[in-house]
This record gives C-alpha cells, structure tokens and sequence, in this order.
C-alpha cells in the first residue's frame, strides 16, 4: 500500500507500463501511491497519468494491445477516442482496469496540452494533481521544466492568501486546496477533509517536493528548521507575484492599479484570483465528470462513483 511503497512497487509500475504503447511521461497519484490520513490498509485502485506525443496513434495501438480497457466507445475508433480526449481537461481516462490483480484508472493527455496546463494552468486539472507528491514513473525533461513553473505559481498564488507569518503546513493546504475551488466533484462523492488528509499523510514529501522552490522564492524566509515561514508583504513585491500568475489578475476597478489595490484593498485581489482559478477548475472539472460516463460506459462510471461516496465514508 502507499506506505509502504518502495523499490518493489517501483519495479512492479515498470511492468504495467511496459503493457501500453510508448508513453513521454508518467505519475501515479492519489491515496493508492500516496499515504492520506483517514484510509484504511486495504490496497486501493491505483491512479496513473500517461503523457503522449499523438493520442490518435497512441490509442490506435493501445486498442490492438489492450482493448478490454475501453468502454463501447471504442467501436468508432481512435480518431473519435482522441476527439473526445481533448473536451475539457485534454485527458481521456480508462477506469477499473485490471493488471496483474491490481485495479487501475489511467489517463491519458497529449504532452503539449499537458504542459500547456503546466505553465498556463487552462485547466487545472493535470497541473494541480503535480501541485502535490506523486510517484513520476516516467520522466521528461521538458515537462519537469515547466512542473517547476507550476510549482512556483502554485507556491505564489498560495502566499498571496497567506499573511506574514505562516507554517509550512498551512502553506500546503493553501496550495493543495487550489485546484479543488472550483471542482465539482468536492460537491459529492469527495471527502470534504481532502486536502488536510493530503497534506496530513504526505508532510514529508510535500517538504521535499517544495523546498528547491521555497528557497528561490525571494520573497520567503525560512527558520532553521523550514517550517515556519515568513514573507515580505510589501505591495510592490505583492504586485509582482500577482504579474508572475499564470492569468491576469485585476480589481474590480480597473482605474487602480495592482499596487494600490495591494495596499489598501487587498481581498478584493484575493477575491479576483479565487474567482480566476474557481471558473477554470468548474469548467473543465463539470466537462470530465459528464465525459467520465462516455469513456468509462455506465456500469463502470456508476462503480466508480459509489466506490467514491463509499470511501468519502469510511475516511470521516
């Protein structure tokens, strides 16, 4: 299970992937890779993302290699499977999938929509799944280049909720709430203490996965034990990390500028980022909901989705 995950797993995450067509990068995430406080010790579906360079070509031959995996949709062929990838979040997931009596749901995402999301966030939807610890089966140079400018947007657009003084628990709760805003799955089927039970279960690795990009930020300063955090809330440096944000942030009147706001109205420009990041994750999260019914078909998605309320319940 996700606690004891090691060198076994890894080895075991190798052969599942050597069943699939060439893939560019590759994460596990979620509760079955990731220990979340509030879950129990029985092995849960285990979550993977794929990154191809053609979907239409990568699903032409995962068809002829694993066709079982693919709802009814698959009688229209690749072309259509690639169609419906790109609604919403550009991902097309394959749930309840069976390897080597472990269960698994993949998606699947063109690597240039991939780091599109990561330096543009125009969905949310992959990008703030790698604002938390994941297991990278695959790497990819140019995808963790733009991971690290995902990174540093996610760490800016947390400080700016953030006052002077914080801990590094509260700084990644703030960003592993992020990309939930908007989500409207959080509305049923998700336990509402999931961005606590996150953070709760993977403090370790949130500190990993943070500190190169904490200790560039030169608006933070660190006690020796990088836990306690502080940050310089002067408006012009505020200002510059709302410019830094990968969308245009601006007040309700669009007379005064960023650092005036800063100064003397500051929710207002917290209020305009958290509206920016709720209509971005509503859209594509509502959009992937509805197209989880066609690709998975509707037995499965009905399965999938009580399974979900199911562990909502077992995790309060």
């Amino acid at each position: 299970n996700a606690e004891t995950w090691g060198t076994v797993h890894m080895s075991q995450m190798a052969h599942v992937l050597s069943v699939f067509p060439r893939i560019s990068f590759a994460f596990a995430y979620g509760s079955g890779v990731m220990k979340q406080v509030g879950y129990g010790k029985s092995q849960p579906m285990i979550d993977m993302v794929f990154a191809v360079d053609n979907a239409s070509e990568w699903h032409t031959e995962n068809l002829k290699m694993n066709p079982s995996h693919y709802s009814g949709l698959k009688v229209f062929g690749p072309n259509v499977i690639a169609h419906v990838q790109n609604w919403g979040a550009h991902i097309y997931y394959n749930t309840l999938v069976e390897i080597d009596q472990q269960l698994y749901k993949y998606g699947v995402i063109e690597t240039r929509a991939l780091r599109r999301d990561l330096r543009d966030w125009d969905t949310l939807y992959v990008s703030g799944r790698l604002h938390k610890p994941v297991r990278i089966l695959h790497n990819n140079t140019a995808v963790q280049e733009d991971q690290g400018h995902n990174l540093r947007s996610a760490l800016a657009t947390a400080c700016l909720f953030l006052p002077a003084h914080f801990t590094d628990v509260e700084l990644f709760e703030r960003i592993a709430g992020l990309s939930y805003l908007g989500d409207v799955r959080m509305r049923f089927g998700e336990n509402k203490q999931k961005v606590s039970n996150i953070v709760g279960g993977s403090m370790e690795e949130f500190r990993q996965l943070y500190a190169p990009t904490i200790q560039g930020a030169h608006f933070l300063n660190t006690d020796h034990t990088n836990t306690s955090i502080y940050q310089n809330l002067d408006p012009t440096v505020r200002a510059q990390l709302c410019r830094e944000l990968p969308f245009v942030v601006a007040g309700a009147n669009p007379n005064m500028n960023l650092v005036t706001l800063l100064s003397e109205r500051p929710e207002e420009i917290q209020e305009a980022i958290r509206r920016q990041i709720h209509n971005i994750t509503y859209r594509s999260s509502r959009t992937q909901t509805f197209k989880g019914v066609l690709t998975a078909g509707l037995r499965k998605s009905l399965q999938y989705g009580w399974a979900k309320v199911q562990k909502a319940r077992q995790s309060k």
